[in-house]
């Protein structure tokens, strides 16, 4: 009988590689790292019994259809005007890819940050309009 050779008690064995690949830990992470960059990734369902099974699958982030703030308005500079047709197809895939190649939540985060440009807040405006003064 021969003994067993020193790679074979390295390397792991196919039982234990199955077992890896059908881990719930492993899967949750795989899908955790794939969420962050915009891969698709399954989902977790809760199933009958309780327990959360990984079943639906999420498809990648894509860019999504121009808004309808459509029209470029150079003219007026009005502190109200939207200028997202000053923005190229071109523009807009560079900055989604940009964006999803980023590693964490905190850069993307920081990202969108300091890409947007705050305003004050100069008239606010009641939620329930069941409130509105009854004397005026």
């Amino acid at each position: 009988m021969s003994e067993p050779s020193y790679l074979e008690n390295i390397l792991p064995t196919d039982e234990e590689i199955e077992h890896n690949f059908s881990c719930k830990e492993n899967v949750v992470q795989l899908n955790r790292k794939a969420r962050v960059l915009g891969k698709s990734y399954l989902g977790f369902k809760k199933s009958n019994d309780g327990k959360y099974e990984p079943c639906i699958e999420k498809p990648k982030r894509e860019i999504k259809s121009r808004c309808s703030h459509t029209k470029l308005n150079f003219d007026s500079k009005h502190k109200n005007s939207f200028l997202c047709a000053s923005i190229t197809k071109e523009d807009r895939k560079a900055i989604n890819s940009y964006f999803w190649n980023l590693k964490t939540w905190a850069e993307k985060k920081t990202f969108v940050r300091t890409a947007a440009v705050r305003r004050l807040i100069r008239r606010r405006r009641r939620r329930d309009f069941s409130e509105k003064r009854k004397w005026s």
